[in-house]
């Protein structure tokens, strides 16, 4: 997802089975366009490669401030570790109303990238960001 001025904009990607989609595919745009919302659709074909990369589980926690999220998904990029799963929420804090956001990611750190490196370089950001978040390798 992306702020563009006043403009937001929404990626997605959904599977199943073939009458899902396609109701999907019949529904949506009908939906947005009630909402003011335009949107364009394309099926793609799935490609299966293995994911050589280890997988970790992120959450941010923050005040909800414009652009966080872009801030997180650059960080990552950078990096070349792949985001794949991505989820925003905000509700507000429960003694003093402010509002806060929670951020989830699953990425996927490949091989080549040096974990202590790429650790630190997240507590640095976090801390100039000022988020309370953590980084863990996800288990089964």
């Amino acid at each position: 997802m992306k702020s563009m001025g006043n403009t937001f904009s929404l990626v997605l990607m959904a599977s199943g089975e073939w009458n899902a989609l396609a109701k999907l595919e019949h529904v949506v745009p009908s939906r947005a366009h009630s909402m003011g919302m335009t949107t364009m659709l394309k099926r793609v074909e799935c490609q299966e490669t293995p994911n050589a990369g280890l997988p970790y589980r992120v959450k941010f926690f923050s005040s909800d401030n414009l652009g966080i999220a872009n801030e997180i998904t650059t960080f990552f990029a950078e990096r070349n570790v792949n985001i794949e799963q991505m989820s925003c929420d905000t509700f507000l804090a429960q003694h003093t109303n402010a509002p806060i956001a929670e951020i989830k990611l699953t990425v996927s750190v490949p091989p080549e990238v040096k974990l202590s490196s790429l650790r630190q370089d997240f507590n640095d950001f976090c801390n100039v960001q000022n988020l309370d978040a953590t980084f863990q390798p996800m288990t089964k």
